[in-house]
């Protein structure tokens, strides 16, 4: 895959930790065809599932994790 700026939704990633840019640019990836909403929809899906994940083993949730679920927070929610 071509590494270039991800400006999915208008939002700048490199305010973003390596980590979290790589989840973004996957979740834009998969979901190219199917409209920004369903990409967004998948990207929240993915932040609050390793949140709980990290929270329910007992662990600190790391800060790419704790950036990738406020990125998609900021995503626009479909009219």
């Amino acid at each position: 895959m071509k590494r270039t700026g991800t400006r999915a939704s208008g939002r700048n990633p490199k305010t973003l930790s390596p980590k979290a840019v790589e989840i973004v640019r996957l979740v834009a990836a998969l979901s190219a065809g199917y409209g920004s909403h369903d990409g967004i929809v998948v990207g929240r899906g993915i932040g609050s599932l390793l949140r709980d994940v990290y929270s329910v083993r007992g662990q600190a949730v790391p800060r790419w994790v704790r950036e990738l679920v406020a990125y998609y927070a900021r995503a626009k929610r479909a009219p």
